[in-house]
């Protein structure tokens, strides 16, 4: 056998599955039917691209096929969810174009970054205060909520 990945997830799985009733719950069954076997179907990665950073995280990539949205890359676990299969553990040297062209895509920036560190600090700062108040707004009217310290102290806290 030489498939190209270390474990499947998916209906094909499923089906061989003889946990039937925790099926859904482990991320990985213990019973076997994850383990790649000779008539599991083999990655196609015909016209297969890299089309943009997911929303799901940062190492999480949407593959197109056909300009069509056909699934997505973890370049962080090697785990390709392709054809209504998850292909866990695949192997670098066979995805390897898709890892190039998912590093070469532009991912987002967090918007609290500044280009200086002193710009960085200050809107970090701004915004941790903004959190502050409406924490201390949505919170006043709570017993024992103290707005000195942005927390349920009961008069007891430093702040005071």
């Amino acid at each position: 056998m030489n498939k190209n990945y270390s474990m499947i997830r998916g209906a094909v799985s499923e089906a061989r599955c003889k946990n039937k009733s925790k099926w859904g719950s482990p991320l990985y069954c213990e019973c076997g039917c994850q383990t790649p076997i000779d008539s599991d179907p083999d990655i196609n990665l015909t016209g297969v691209t890299v089309s943009r950073q997911g929303t799901e995280g940062y190492a999480n990539f949407v593959l197109q096929r056909n300009g069509v949205d056909c699934g997505s890359i973890n370049t962080q676990y090697n785990a390709l969810f392709l054809d209504d299969n998850e292909y866990l553990g695949v192997d670098n040297n066979f995805i390897a174009d898709l890892l190039v062209s998912a590093l070469s895509i532009p991912t987002r920036q967090n918007s609290d970054t500044g280009d200086t560190i002193e710009e960085t600090a200050a809107r970090v700062a701004l915004s941790d205060k903004i959190e502050m108040d409406e924490k201390d707004e949505r919170n006043k009217h709570n017993v024992g909520y103290c707005t000195k310290c942005h927390t349920y102290c009961y008069g007891d806290c430093e702040a005071n």
